[in-house]
């Protein structure tokens, strides 16, 4: 009988190589196995179970090697299979998966998987074990991940920033618009203002209560974002009597009170009142310019509110300044505004302030209208 040497490889072993070059055919191909995995300097799990491959198919590993008709043309590959739990959770740690995995596999093979059931294929994904990136060639063991145990994923994609040239870079999709306006503005070593657009829609970096995130914009890999140097700033503003939140982009030249008139024509608030703009607790000035602002502080929302100036002063029928009564409205109501409380309700007057026929058009402010003052009334007769 003709006497050939026998080649084992374990390509999930780092393609560890044993060779028996006088090897017993009465034996079986486990035995060799065995022999082979005594080389290693770690001890496999001895729950791993083995498959026998010989030039890429499947044979019995319980048959010797004379019954499996090896020659050294035979190409003898080991698969090993130790299955452990791991669990996954994505970066936004909304949803988590529980998995049985094969120790013996690289982390290649469970993005594949991965990507195929969640219909990732467009991202890459990286993960991480401990907050330790974990290499994607390396297997479960070799990266002493144990059963039980989390792994983060991290979702990346990648996308064209057209900036000068088009050039591509690659966004965790859980990262916050803000952490990619940081990402864009290092990458491209950028010190002036920019926005980034998507099909001409501004990317914005909040709502008025959370960041946003980039998966939110549901923009697909490989698509292109636009990059725009501006002049002009971003600012996140709340109007409060309208309950409007958006993003304006401004010119850093503004006073504050440019900006509220602008707001007040753009949104149609009501221009009677009387407004003031607020950030983190903090009053802005009407003559404060918008350049003066930090950056931390053109991060936050703004809030432009309207102020409570309301005075108390008396009404009374102009031929009973006797009987008064006793009004509370805010300094930029309407004269006209007195014909809706309870006692005038209904009626057509005339106004008088110190002896003087009001305009039922001008507000208290306008009339210098203050606290204690008088203001009395004449009801028209129907006829007039």
């Amino acid at each position: 009988m003709i006497i050939y040497m026998i080649q084992i490889i374990f390509p999930q072993l780092n393609n560890h190589f044993y060779e028996d070059k006088n090897p017993d055919y009465a034996k079986p191909i486990k035995f060799y196995i065995d022999e082979a995995l005594k080389l290693l300097q770690k001890p496999i799990p001895i729950e791993t179970r083995f498959s026998l491959k010989i030039n890429n198919e499947e044979k019995d590993i319980t048959y010797d090697l004379s019954s499996l008709l090896i020659n050294t043309s035979s190409r003898i590959t080991i698969l090993l299979d130790a299955s452990i739990k791991i669990t996954i959770i994505f970066e936004t740690k909304e949803e988590q998966i529980t998995l049985d995995y094969n120790t013996f596999d690289n982390l290649f093979l469970l993005e594949m998987q991965l990507k195929t059931t969640y219909n990732l294929s467009p991202y890459s994904l990286n993960f991480f074990h401990k907050q330790n990136k974990l290499p994607k060639e390396k297997t479960l063991i070799d990266l002493s991940i144990l059963n039980d145990s989390v792994i983060n994923c991290e979702i990346i994609g990648t996308y064209l920033i057209k900036y000068e040239v088009e050039t591509s870079i690659e966004i965790n999709i859980y990262s916050t618009m803000d952490q990619v306006y940081q990402q864009v503005q290092q990458f491209f070593n950028l010190q002036q203002e920019f926005q980034l657009y998507f099909q001409e829609t501004l990317l914005k970096k909040k709502t008025l209560d959370r960041e946003l995130f980039f998966y939110e914009t549901q923009i697909k890999p490989y698509c292109e974002i636009k990059l725009k140097i501006t002049s002009k700033v971003a600012m996140y503003i709340y109007i409060e009597t309208i309950k409007k939140f958006d993003c304006y982009l401004v010119s850093q030249d503004l006073k504050f009170k440019d900006l509220k008139n602008y707001l007040i024509g753009q949104c149609q608030i009501d221009e009677h009142c009387s407004y003031q703009f607020i950030v983190e607790n903090q009053i802005l000035f009407d003559d404060q310019f918008i350049s003066h602002l930090s950056k931390q502080q053109l991060s936050k929302v703004f809030t432009l509110k309207a102020v409570d100036e309301s005075i108390k002063f008396y009404i009374c029928e102009k031929e009973l300044e006797c009987f008064k009564i006793i009004v509370e409205m805010n300094q930029n109501n309407q004269i006209q505004d007195l014909e809706n409380i309870k006692q005038l309700m209904g009626q057509q007057c005339q106004f008088y302030f110190k002896n003087q026929l009001l305009n039922k058009q001008d507000t208290f402010q306008q009339i210098n209208l203050n606290n204690k003052d008088i203001i009395c009334y004449e009801v028209q007769s129907a006829y007039n």
